[in-house]
């Protein structure tokens, strides 16, 4: 912003703990070898991390640029192992870690540990996992902050100590992610009024003002009492980078560095609805006839299942905080004869489909009718979706129109109401 009300700042932590490295036929002007250095170094490190009575809290960034957002892993170190749970995984599970270097401490997590791998463990629809990592450069550390890089995506990555157990910690900060779902919040920040836009979906929220006009956007974290950016925003006693939650008036409350208490007001879409509002039996209109399907909450609680188009088949509906609503994506569906079965997005003329991650339909709330819900393109680009296609793969690869049709010519049980394409979607009535 051109008056530094909400730029990004430079990430100012600790000084940190000694990042040498030296030439082997380098003369040393220090009293110490440069072996001799590194290895206080490492000592420095882990007496640091072993320090925190109750572990610390990783604000734990995935994806490349943080594309994922934070999450918030808390480890408890001893000599040689680490017990980690997260809000992702309740359950603790210890593994041993190691400090070694890289030009600079290292601290790498090189066993296996459900919690902090999970993140990036490959998976059948994502191999590359979320794009995150297990071994971090040590940037600072004292014992009141550690900073980490990750040596896969460069995300930069604080860790504070507990003043809880980890347990009461990540339950809290799982109240608080159930708790603070807002589309954007409204306040002053350094006299100027500012616009938060929240993807809590993706953990993200993107500061606006008008005058001047100027945006940042970063990555967040819950916490157990609101929410922590990844860096500070604004500059010199403007700079803040955390936000409590007052539940009672609905507001985020910020302390910046000049003392001033900074208040931003939260606010929903008016469709907004929570997750447990889409269970129940519906009817689909579509542009070809309607469909009675019910919505059955998946096994993990993150979506719905809509059954009732196909015995073979669901269609998965996850569940998205931000909006309030369900979205459906392209998905897996079945396999037969070394044929996967993929659903696709068709466009609103039947012409085009796409089996883009980021395409979509968004199913959400009529306002003016509580029974109803509308069905739109979740308006990725220039992909209007409006409805769905069955299409077919093999060997990793597109079937074309012809061999497509050919399949399912001989393959009836996969279709729907003898057709693989529900276009012309438009809305889901509950009964």
């Amino acid at each position: 912003m051109k008056n530094s009300i909400i730029r990004i700042a430079v990430l100012l932590c600790a000084v940190p703990v000694l990042l040498t490295s030296c030439l082997k036929d380098q003369e040393d002007v220090f009293d110490d070898s440069s072996n001799s250095r590194m290895q206080q170094t490492l000592k420095e490190t882990k007496d640091v991390l072993m320090s925190a009575a109750n572990g610390w809290v990783i604000d734990y960034y995935a994806g490349i640029n943080a594309a994922h957002g934070g999450y918030a892993f808390a480890v408890k170190f001893d000599e040689s192992t680490c017990t980690a749970v997260s809000e992702r995984i309740t359950e603790p599970c210890t593994s041993y870690y190691k400090l070694t270097t890289d030009n600079g401490p290292v601290l790498t997590f090189d066993t296996y540990n459900k919690v902090l791998h999970d993140m990036a463990t490959p998976s059948m629809s994502n191999y590359e996992g979320k794009n995150a990592d297990f071994e971090f450069l040590v940037m600072s550390a004292t014992p009141e902050m550690i900073v980490l890089k990750g040596k896969k995506t460069q995300n930069v990555m604080r860790m504070f100590p507990l003043s809880m157990p980890a347990g009461e910690y990540v339950e809290k900060v799982r109240t608080m992610a159930d708790e603070v779902v807002f589309s954007t919040a409204k306040g002053l920040v350094g006299g100027k009024e500012v616009e938060a836009k929240f993807d809590v979906d993706n953990r993200q929220v993107k500061f606006v003002t008008t005058e001047p006009a100027d945006s940042i956007s970063v990555p967040f974290t819950y916490t157990d009492k609101g929410i922590r950016l990844q860096s500070f925003i604004g500059e010199g006693s403007y700079a803040f980078d955390s936000f409590s939650f007052d539940s009672e008036n609905t507001r985020l409350m910020a302390l910046n560095a000049g003392g001033q208490v900074i208040s931003m007001d939260c606010f929903r879409p008016e469709n907004w609805r929570d997750y447990i509002t889409f269970e129940g039996e519906y009817t689909l209109y579509t542009a070809g006839g309607k469909y009675s399907v019910s919505l059955v909450p998946s096994e993990d609680g993150t979506g719905y299942l809509m059954k009732g188009l196909n015995p073979k088949f669901d269609i998965l509906c996850n569940y998205s905080k931000g909006r309030g609503a369900l979205t459906i994506s392209t998905q897996l569906i079945g396999e037969e004869d070394g044929v996967q079965i993929q659903l696709a997005l068709l466009d609103t003329d039947g012409s085009y489909l796409s089996w883009s991650p980021e395409v979509g339909l968004v199913i959400s709330a009529n306002v003016k009718n509580e029974k109803e819900y509308i069905v739109t393109s979740n308006g990725y680009e220039d992909f209007v979706s409006g409805g769905l296609i069955l299409w077919c793969f093999q060997n990793g690869e597109s079937l074309d129109g012809a061999d497509v049709r050919d399949f399912f010519s001989s393959h009836k049980s996969w279709l729907i109401s003898g057709n693989y394409v529900l276009d012309g979607m438009t809305r889901m009535v509950k009964k």
